[in-house]
């Protein structure tokens, strides 16, 4: 049902040559993809989304566009591309004193350095994200935040800092074994970590 209508809106936002209008709509598209499990279909939609975005007059509009790309990349293993694109999300959030993107940006930034065994610099981004979600308050942000700490601090071999960060006492295995996280080369990706929820 969404997506034939936001396809309708497209076809008006087309006709009326409204660069914002048809910007939301593809990104909209873009995302109902992402949601669906077809973040390849999701990535063009995103790059059509994001060049609109830039012509338009919605401030919020490049940003979002950015970030969602950085996941996108993130989760089809282009690390490099991830990278670039958060860090330009936290740039353009940083320089309008905007904090939502850019913690969004900053816990894909985490994610990467952490698929890519790099566990001091997620700690690093996660810690950033901390920072810049306490002053308003979004917890489930701040959640996912020091889960990403907590997996870091597993594959540093602490397990007990990881189990207490978590509520935890630890598991006899490693947390991430016995979390039912997995990686795998290139890359070591997270499989789905975004639908992991933080245990109390």
């Amino acid at each position: 049902m969404g997506r034939p209508l936001l396809e309708q809106a497209c076809a008006a936002a087309t006709a009326a040559g409204d660069a914002t209008w048809r910007a939301n709509a593809v990104h909209g598209l873009a995302l109902a993809s992402a949601f669906w499990g077809e973040p390849a279909k999701a990535l063009p939609l995103l790059e059509e989304a994001l060049a609109l975005h830039r012509k338009g007059v919605d401030p919020f509009g490049v940003p979002l566009a950015l970030v969602q790309l950085a996941t996108v990349h993130a989760t089809l293993g282009d690390s490099d591309r991830a990278m670039a694109y958060a860090e330009e999300c936290v740039e353009l959030s940083e320089a309008a004193s905007e904090r939502w993107c850019a913690a969004l940006a900053r816990w894909v930034e985490a994610l990467v350095q952490w698929q890519l065994g790099r566990g001091a610099r997620a700690r690093t981004y996660a810690r950033d994200v901390l920072r810049l979600k306490e002053p308003f308050g979004d917890r489930m942000g701040m959640a996912m935040s020091v889960e990403m700490v907590a997996w870091a601090e597993s594959d540093a071999g602490r397990y007990d800092d990881a189990a207490r960060l978590l509520g935890r006492r630890p598991e006899p295995t490693p947390l991430r074994t016995a979390a039912g996280i997995a990686r795998s080369a290139p890359g070591r990706r997270a499989a789905r970590p975004h639908r992991r929820r933080l245990r109390a």
